[in-house]
């Protein structure tokens, strides 16, 4: 039904929107982000579709790196869509940045200081002691979900 609405009114940014999170949903990054990258082409001030591509690259194609420059971007757009700083913060935990993710995360509580999610990152990331940082260092490569279960030997 989304495609049949997508060929009626091709240049329904929204429209462009909800399907990449149906192909988010189905864990197709390529398409998920050709389809947010055509709802910013329609609206180019579309933060929710910039966070959303950066949690793609982050979620689907471990790439943190690449994540955080849509973050970035949604956040230089609109300096107050607080989501955008929380991607990013959990980016740069994910990433073992913890001090950054700290920074962050206060800019969020400067903002909102009722920010529930900004307190409970700003407390993993003060929480996170030595051997969690020298994991994380150490398998730079690897997805850094800390639920993730580690492989077999």
């Amino acid at each position: 039904m989304l495609k049949r609405v997508l060929e009626i009114k091709p240049d329904l940014a929204e429209g462009w929107y909800n399907m990449g999170m149906v192909y988010k949903a189905k864990e197709d990054a390529g398409n998920a982000i050709a389809a947010f990258e055509k709802a910013i082409s329609l609206k180019p001030d579309y933060v929710r579709a910039y966070c959303k591509i950066g949690n793609c690259r982050k979620i689907l194609l471990n790439d943190l790196e690449g994540a955080l420059k849509f973050f970035d971007k949604a956040i230089e757009i609109n300096p107050n869509f607080l989501a955008a700083y929380l991607f990013k913060a959990d980016a740069c935990q994910e990433a073992g940045c913890f001090t950054e993710a700290e920074e962050i995360l206060r800019k969020v509580l400067a903002k909102d200081e009722s920010s529930f999610s900004a307190y409970l990152k700003l407390a993993y990331a003060k929480a996170v002691d030595q051997d969690d940082l020298a994991c994380l260092r150490a398998r730079p490569g690897r997805a850094r979900n800390r639920y993730t279960p580690e492989p077999a030997d």
